[in-house]
């Protein structure tokens, strides 16, 4: 007979693996049991580092995709109040996705930026990262996206720097999420043109593992 598990033990032996990740961290940059104790003296201490994991947390979404569905039904399912007619599957056709689910990650800066500085502030980040890489997001994404969490683009704009898709006079434009006056809106925007810095970009967040 298989011996039972303890969820208490468990949710120790988590808590144990957490702590130690921490404490890891902690003496491999030069620190010491007494930075370790002022997690639990020093109050403000506390506060931002739980400021900065929800920080990070708030700017990462799970998202589900599959290719079940058309363009057209994605785009009716996210019941926005108005839609750019040209995003239909004519145009933005459905492609073979494999069914699960991938994270998505906003960036966000503190000037207006191009979308070369955006992809260029990528690439720099990808550099620097042992542990996982953004990529560009597919627009089936953006799709997905404003069906899932409908409350965001409330927030702030966002944009889906995709292989931009040409207008009939050769524009190159991409997916952006929003609200204005009418309310939701999922527009198309000019890849060329620069952008607001309270505008949010979208970008797939894959684990190097």
């Amino acid at each position: 007979m298989a011996k039972p598990k303890s969820e208490f033990l468990s949710a120790l032996g988590q808590m144990f693996e957490i702590w130690k990740a921490l404490a890891d961290a902690v003496l491999s940059r030069g620190g010491n049991d007494n930075h370790l104790r002022r997690i639990k003296t020093d109050k403000n201490l506390l506060k931002k580092i739980v400021d900065l994991i929800l920080e990070t947390v708030k700017n990462i979404f799970t998202l589900r995709v599959s290719s079940s569905r058309s363009t057209d039904e994605v785009v009716a399912a996210g019941k926005y109040d108005w839609e750019n007619n040209t995003i239909n599957s004519q145009n933005f056709p459905m492609r073979e996705l494999p069914e699960g689910t991938v994270e998505i990650e906003f960036l966000e800066f503190d000037y207006d930026p191009t979308s070369e500085q955006v992809l260029a502030e990528v690439e720099r980040r990808n550099k620097l990262n042992t542990e996982y890489t953004l990529e560009r997001p597919m627009y089936e994404e953006a799709l997905f996206f404003g069906e899932q969490y409908p409350q965001e683009q409330r927030k702030h704009p966002i944009v889906f720097l995709h292989e931009p898709w040409r207008d009939s006079v050769g524009g190159r434009r991409v997916v952006v999420l929003l609200e204005d006056a009418s309310g939701r809106c999922l527009s198309l925007y000019w890849f060329d043109h620069g952008w607001f810095r309270r505008y949010r970009f979208a970008f797939v967040r894959k684990s190097r593992s």
